[in-house]
């Protein structure tokens, strides 16, 4: 399953670089961690760490995981 949920991220990543390639650039920084007690959904920690809850991100389309990725680096990137 973790192999999967790789895939999916890769591809999300690859297509915000098109996309978006500034959003695309902060996402290859990130530190993908896969966790379901981390988070319901997706968040990011006060560094490089962006938790995506592996039962709950397969349900996305992939525009959806694409968007979800870029708002989570957004996010980071506007925290203090």
């Amino acid at each position: 399953m973790e192999r999967n949920l790789e895939r999916m991220i890769s591809a999300a990543r690859a297509a915000l670089m098109l996309r978006a390639p500034f959003f695309g650039s902060l996402l290859q920084r990130a530190r993908v961690i896969f966790s379901e007690s981390a988070t319901k959904t997706a968040a990011v920690d006060g560094g490089r760490g962006l938790y995506i809850n592996p039962k709950w991100f397969p349900t996305l389309s992939p525009a959806q995981q694409i968007a979800v990725l870029a708002h989570e680096r957004e996010r980071r990137m506007l925290s203090p």
